[in-house]
């Protein structure tokens, strides 16, 4: 019977198969209200060129305390000779300055990857923990820290993303100022494996989920890397469920292809070890 189910949903591409999406989707999507995920963090690469300091976007990240922020493990690797990577909180039209925005910037003191993952793009335990130079000065409106899921939990229904992801439509990347957001339908594991799977793409790992519509024109894109995907639970406060990973296919929002986010309720036991010497 599940059978029966998941080739019928990827025959019709059934959207009714899944949750309904309130919002339509990042790409071409709605701005976020101003501070609304004040857990978010604009992870940028930067150099310096003489007296002039040059940064721009590369990723997003979520804080966990005022120590630690959660990536994407892509999002850290390959940077290049005489950059470094500065992690930006309270920020959200990256026109503005720090001041403008009464934002915090902090350099990396530490990069913790997860030993298993491997520099590729579909590959699993794409994850990162990163512990700043100094604390960030959390407060309750524009920079906070974001809950975890409780470990091995799987999530049904609708989710939330926000980042600074490309919004284009085409093969030319469009990266916005102003931080963005949509609600997207989380998809069954059983349903995206057999989607990637016949895009011929590497065996779907558990430590993977995956968001719609396969209807297209929805989804996570370049820039989104490592940013929050986010559940809010009965109490009304938001709870990090993923990390935006990979695209199976290019436009950003092609139909039959799902966005895939790292599981964060997967490593929920290796988060903890390794923030232990906070």
């Amino acid at each position: 019977m599940k059978t029966l189910f998941i080739l019928a949903c990827l025959a019709l591409i059934a959207f009714e198969c899944f949750a309904t999406p309130i919002n339509p989707f990042v790409i071409n999507g709605q701005e976020a209200e101003p501070h609304s995920a004040p857990y978010i963090v604009s992870m940028q690469l930067t150099n310096r060129t003489g007296i002039t300091k040059k940064s721009r976007h590369r990723c997003g990240g979520s804080i966990l305390n005022e120590n630690w922020v959660i990536t994407a493990a892509h999002c850290v690797v390959n940077v290049p000779p005489n950059h470094w990577l500065e992690l930006f909180a309270g920020r959200h039209d990256l026109r503005l300055t720090e001041s403008e925005e009464n934002g915090q910037s902090r350099r990396l003191e530490k990069i913790i990857v997860h030993e298993k993952y491997i520099q590729r793009d579909d590959e699993p335990y794409d994850i990162a923990l990163l512990k700043v130079v100094k604390p960030f000065e959390l407060n309750n409106d524009t920079i906070k820290a974001i809950r975890l899921p409780p470990a091995g939990e799987t999530q049904t229904g609708n989710s939330t993303l926000f980042g600074w992801g490309s919004i284009s439509t085409n093969l030319t990347s469009v990266i916005p100022p102003i931080l963005q957001t949509s609600n997207l339908p989380l998809i069954p594991y059983e349903i995206c494996e057999a989607v990637m799977n016949g895009l011929g793409l590497s065996p779907m790992h558990p430590s993977f989920i995956c968001t719609g519509p396969l209807l297209g024109n929805g989804g996570a894109c370049s820039g989104d890397s490592g940013g929050p995907l986010v559940q809010y639970k009965d109490d009304g406060e938001p709870e990090l469920i993923g990390l935006a990973a990979w695209v199976p296919l290019l436009p950003c929002g092609s139909p039959n292809s799902p966005s895939a986010f790292t599981k964060v309720s997967y490593f929920i036991d290796w988060i903890n070890e390794n923030m232990k010497d906070d």
